[in-house]
């Protein structure tokens, strides 16, 4: 049960990520920006929150306990969604009525219209239309992810420390602040867009320093060579910070540079 309560609580972060950065596009740049902080905030709260509910020295809640007291935020999520979002008028919202979820012709129409091109441009475009332009950004983050998520649920279960070097903590508990520091760094780093934005080139850069990352937590998994978990604190803080840099400054350049041909196709798609 607790895997299939997993299952589901991937698939609607899933849907709500590809939902939200969908229609990011029809908003102002800064929207990807608020994206960007906004789920790095909640990734700091969220385990925060947990850590602080189930640490023995703190709340010390069992974990069924402290995910049942969390499940009010689906609940905001739910009505921030339909009743606080302001939707632009160039989306069309489909109602109860099944019939209404075909998006009609003419809506797609006014996509056209809105990006300057006809019927014709847009059809062509969906045809024919490719990714590769956006490969030199997609591949490093790629790469960037999935050795961060080899290292968070691959290999960071394994680095484990006494009580002496580790705080006090325990085996679990330990694991729970791993979470809270890697969210720390992703907040961090997905916050600060608007404050310094990385070149292109150094974006080719994070997913080398990941991977030295990953085989740096892969031996220490292996041989428990760091004589203090405060060691491994500071370098998640930078695994999250290469994580949450790579993601929001790929996603911006993507918001920013892609053409007006390529953003209503992928609409129309």
């Amino acid at each position: 049960m607790s895997l299939v309560g997993v299952c589901f609580a991937s698939l609607g972060s899933g849907i709500g990520e590809v939902s939200c950065l969908a229609l990011s596009s029809h908003y102002p740049t800064l929207a990807i920006a608020a994206w960007s902080s906004g789920t790095g905030a909640a990734g700091l709260f969220g385990s925060f929150v947990y850590a602080f509910l189930t640490d023995r020295s703190m709340a010390n809640l069992r974990p069924k306990i402290a995910l049942l007291i969390m499940l009010c935020v689906p609940l905001v999520y739910f009505l921030t969604y339909f009743f606080i979002l302001v939707v632009p008028k160039d989306i069309h919202r489909p109602g109860w009525n099944p019939l209404t979820w075909i998006v009609p012709e003419e809506e797609v129409g006014k996509l056209g219209h809105h990006h300057h091109l006809s019927w014709d441009e847009l059809s062509e475009v969906a045809n024919k239309v490719s990714f590769k332009p956006l490969l030199h950004l997609m591949v490093p983050l790629t790469v960037v992810y999935f050795a961060e998520y080899l290292i968070n649920q691959g290999v960071n279960p394994m680095v484990i420390f006494n009580c002496k070097e580790g705080f006090n903590l325990t085996l679990s508990a330990q694991y729970r602040w791993y979470q809270v520091l890697y969210q720390l760094g992703v907040f961090l780093s997905r916050s600060s867009v608007k404050v310094f934005a990385l070149p292109t080139w150094s974006l080719y850069l994070l997913p080398v320093l990941q991977c030295i990352n990953f085989f740096f937590f892969f031996f220490e998994a292996l041989y428990w060579f760091v004589p203090n978990i405060a060691i491994i604190f500071v370098i998640i803080v930078f695994e999250g910070l290469l994580g949450g840099g790579s993601y929001v400054n790929t996603f911006d350049k993507i918001h920013k540079k892609v053409s007006n041909l390529q953003v209503a196709a992928s609409h129309q798609i």
